[in-house]
């Protein structure tokens, strides 16, 4: 369908006018796609924000998109709106941004891996040691999950995704 760099051109376009943006793993391809999250009651797709059309039916203004892709649900993540210092995406800034399921290390602490994630009792972006992620939403992480802002994630580099392995 539509290359990557109108993935790019599309994602920074979505981050500068505050949108919300999810990633997901195409079940056709594999590959990433960026953009809004829709879901049928059965499948999810990412559909970029510029392939939207409104319509009338019934007297009801109707959302519609002609080119959406059917994404894998277990792969779908959220922005968090920050950035890591560094990408094994890339470089630039849209490569340095950090989504939900980012597998994200540390230069000052040897070996440490942490994954980002969605508290759901602290409603907030957190990252958690790899060995606690499956607790990621009980009560005993609360200790041990540190809360994601600017200032924590700008040491760490984005490695992979728990998707990637």
């Amino acid at each position: 369908m539509m290359g990557d760099g109108y993935a790019l051109s599309v994602k920074r376009w979505i981050m500068d006018n505050n949108r919300f943006l999810f990633r997901g793993k195409r079940l056709d391809n594999g590959g990433w796609i960026y953009g809004n999250l829709c879901s049928d009651g059965n499948r999810c797709y990412i559909v970029y924000d510029n392939d939207f059309y409104e319509s009338e039916e019934h007297w009801l203004n109707v959302l519609h998109a002609d080119r959406y892709y059917e994404v894998s649900p277990i792969t779908v993540g959220q922005s968090t709106g920050l950035y890591a210092e560094k990408s094994y995406r890339g470089e630039s800034v849209d490569d340095r941004m950090i989504f939900e399921g980012d597998v994200m290390c540390h230069p000052n602490v040897e070996g440490q891996e942490d994954i980002v994630f969605w508290h759901i009792r602290n409603a907030s972006w957190g990252v958690i040691s790899r060995g606690m992620y499956p607790y990621r939403n009980s009560g005993e992480v609360l200790s041990n999950g540190i809360p994601l802002c600017q200032d924590v994630s700008l040491g760490y580099e984005i490695r992979c995704t728990i998707f990637d392995e």
